[in-house]
């Protein structure tokens, strides 16, 4: 699946015109108290930044948060059949973003999803997430 137009996707909280600046200072110590607890998860199993694991466990329903890079895409294609992920440096026919394609999965299998800068994605990659198990 392709983005519109420049195939950046948009930001879920952008902090400004979203309430007063308590209610903004609320809701930014929510993401940090989140961003610490995700770095935490990723030294054992039960977090991720990898996309190799990421996109098979997004589309399984074992994805509980994502964290997905705004501006960022990683092209390749995901086999259900076996579980493998291709990915692509460069979008090939029938290819589709993967990082799309986890966070569309984790929505429609319950999971929350985060679009951030790719400065706030937890791990150093474009895309983390915790698992539900």
């Amino acid at each position: 699946m392709r983005t519109g137009g420049s195939g950046e996707r948009g930001a879920i909280f952008f902090g400004h015109g979203a309430g007063g600046e308590e209610d903004k200072k609320n809701i930014l110590r929510y993401f940090r108290q989140i961003d610490k607890g995700v770095h935490e998860a990723l030294k054992d199993e039960r977090a991720s930044s990898d996309l190799d694991t990421i996109v098979p466990a997004a589309y399984h329903a074992r994805v509980d948060v994502l964290f997905v890079a705004v501006g960022v895409q990683r092209w390749g294609r995901f086999d259900p059949n076996t579980g493998q992920v291709h990915v692509r440096e460069t979008a090939e026919p029938g290819d589709e973003d993967l990082l799309d394609f986890a966070a569309i999965h984790s929505i429609l299998n319950g999971g929350t999803v985060y679009a951030v800068a790719p400065a706030n994605v937890p791990g150093a990659a474009p895309v983390a997430a915790t698992f539900r198990y």
